[in-house]
């Protein structure tokens, strides 16, 4: 009989510790895939700003009233490839991105590609506005594109908790 109580006690033992092992794995485990879906998300808008950020310079480079080396197709087709690919990632990816942005990010795709093709037709002559050309450009660069690709970057840097801080110059010690 004593035998019995304590392999009892044991089995009672044995399973408290492991009960207690369970709990202290179990809250890691479920941090372990928030962490993941977190970092998943983290690459997401990562990617997505660097496809932004082509697509933007692209654009600009396209819109703009000068241009030196490259011939105008060369500069459409590479600011038109450079935005579909933004524009596909953002539409692939866009269940890791906060609803408020990706309604922001909408309104940019749709006001960009608006701006290309006034600035398309400004260049073959059938819009009944010279100077379009100019405000398109000016637009991209100034108005109301750039202030939505500002209120996106403001986001992404809210939503990955990144504070804006004064740069110190080189040549100056704080």
């Amino acid at each position: 009989m004593e035998n019995v109580q304590i392999i009892g006690s044991l089995l009672l033992s044995g399973a408290a510790i492991i009960a207690s092992a369970l709990v202290a794995i179990i809250p890691p485990l479920r941090n372990h895939k928030k962490t993941r879906q977190y970092d998943k998300q983290w690459d997401v808008i990562a990617e997505l700003y660097k496809r932004l950020a082509d697509a933007d310079l692209d654009i600009s480079n396209f819109l703009a009233p000068v241009q030196f080396e490259e011939t105008e197709e060369e500069l459409a087709k590479k600011a038109v490839t450079s935005f579909n690919s933004f524009a596909r990632f953002f539409l692939e990816e866009r269940i890791y991105i906060p609803e408020n942005l990706a309604n922001l990010i909408d309104s940019y795709l749709k006001d960009v590609k608006a701006n290309f093709n006034a600035n398309v037709m400004a260049r073959s002559n059938n819009a009944g506005d010279p100077n379009l050309w100019y405000k398109t450009w000016e637009k991209h660069q100034k108005g109301a594109i750039k202030a939505s690709k500002d209120e996106i970057e403001k986001i992404f840097r809210k939503h990955l908790k990144i504070k804006n801080s004064k740069a110190i110059p080189k040549n100056k010690k704080p």
